[in-house]
């Protein structure tokens, strides 16, 4: 008898069967209840004929419609039973409202279980197991899902965020273009979406009073600075973004990108990485006076480490003999300085830095400025550098004073390299 039992209880937990273990750790469904209520700040109407069926009197009354009129009620109320993880997951997943979890049904499971409220297993036969769950674990859920709360209401609608990213990147748009964005002319928004319609800014289809996410996020910016083109898949689109600094991102167990609300801090973070970006890599109509052209970045190099040329060289570089800085550019010529193809009028970089300065100090390795000699120079603490999730070098225009730094720590290793004891 004792063993038909024991079997009898096994086969009726495998098919869900059995009721739940009762803990007195664990909170009643009025004590949880009441819990969220006051957490959400939920209300319920003094004037709604559906009033969950309980007596005025008892003390979880006004908590009690709160949550049902919120559809937060999960199943049949029953005050004195200890809430499940299921309940804790399906209540707070409609109490912070979460895509996909209007109602209290398998989707609000979902959502919760993504979001991180609760743990949840499945039988042997796929359904999910419900189990009473302690006072400790149904705090924590709830902590996870107040701090969810707290970053859907302190994020941007995509109206808001498209309007600061058109502002930051000064985007504009055609008036009579017929391609416009459906959007009312009067509405406040009106300019900002337009703009980013035609920079390609908006990513997928605008709802303005949706939340922005990560992905939303990454993929604005980096069309915004110009990284890439449109049509880029999500997971390659943050690559980019993380890369740049912009934003964070974590990938589940299927390798995917979690996509997840933003919060405004955050958001404002990723923006102005972004614009440091767009002004460090745009190309304007005239020089900034914190950056270095390579014409003005060779003349001092050939003046810091008093490079010379030879006059009978029939490889001199193809430069006008009247040019303000010929003498300069025939020295770092002679002298295998210039990196890459010479262009007078373009910004200095972080890797024409390294490199040109490797060479002209003479460090062992780099006798022409190619890979070694960025390796050697970055070695010498010449400039930093940093590295794409591919581990390709990040090549970036770099200040003035960047470049000086530069500049003097070379000189001080050659003057070291070159004293005399």
């Amino acid at each position: 008898m004792k063993f038909f039992s024991i079997i009898m209880s096994f086969v009726l937990s495998i098919f869900g069967a059995a009721p739940p273990a009762q803990s007195v750790d664990a909170y009643t469904q009025a004590e949880w209840y009441a819990l969220v209520a006051e957490e959400f700040d939920l209300a319920y109407s003094l004037e709604d004929n559906d009033n969950y069926d309980i007596a005025e009197d008892d003390e979880y009354f006004a908590a009690i419609q709160a949550c049902h009129d919120n559809n937060v009620i999960v199943g049949e109320y029953d005050a004195d039973a200890y809430i499940t993880n299921v309940l804790v997951a399906k209540s707070l997943a409609v109490a912070v409202g979460l895509d996909g979890a209007e109602r209290p049904d398998e989707a609000a499971l979902d959502v919760a279980v993504d979001a991180g409220f609760v743990k949840v297993s499945v039988n042997l036969f796929g359904k999910v197991k419900e189990v009473v769950i302690t006072k400790a674990e149904a705090d924590a859920a709830l902590e996870a899902a107040s701090v969810a709360y707290l970053n859907r209401i302190q994020s941007y609608t995509q109206a808001e965020w498209y309007a600061l990213v058109a502002k930051e990147f000064d985007l504009t748009y055609d008036l009579e273009d017929e391609d416009n964005y459906d959007i009312a002319a009067n509405n406040k928004y009106f300019e900002s979406v337009q703009a980013c319609h035609d920079n390609n800014v908006i990513i997928d289809e605008y709802v303005a009073d949706a939340q922005i996410t990560n992905i939303l996020v990454a993929k604005s910016l980096i069309f915004a600075v110009g990284l890439k083109a449109p049509g880029l898949s999500d997971e390659l689109a943050v690559n980019v973004a993380v890369n740049a600094g912009f934003v964070n991102a974590s990938l589940n167990i299927n390798g995917k990108v979690e996509e997840i609300v933003l919060p405004k801090a955050e958001a404002n973070a990723a923006l102005k990485a972004a614009g440091l970006v767009y002004i460090n890599t745009k190309i304007l109509s005239s020089q900034p006076a914190y950056l270095y052209t390579q014409a003005e970045w060779y003349a001092l190099v050939a003046k810091e480490f008093d490079l010379a040329y030879d006059l009978n060289d029939n490889d001199n570089y193809d430069i006008a003999a009247d040019d303000e800085y010929y003498a300069v550019i025939q020295a770092c010529h002679d002298n295998n300085v210039i990196v890459g193809e010479y262009d007078a009028d373009a910004y200095v970089t972080n890797v024409l830095v390294a490199k040109s300065l490797a060479v002209a100090v003479g460090l062992e390795g780099a006798e022409i400025p190619d890979e070694g000699a960025l390796d050697v120079a970055v070695d010498a603490g010449f400039v930093k550098i940093s590295f794409t999730i591919f581990g390709k070098v990040k090549e970036v225009v770099i200040s003035r004073e960047e470049a000086n730094v530069a500049l003097k720590a070379a000189g001080l290793v050659y003057l070291n390299n070159n004293s005399l004891i």
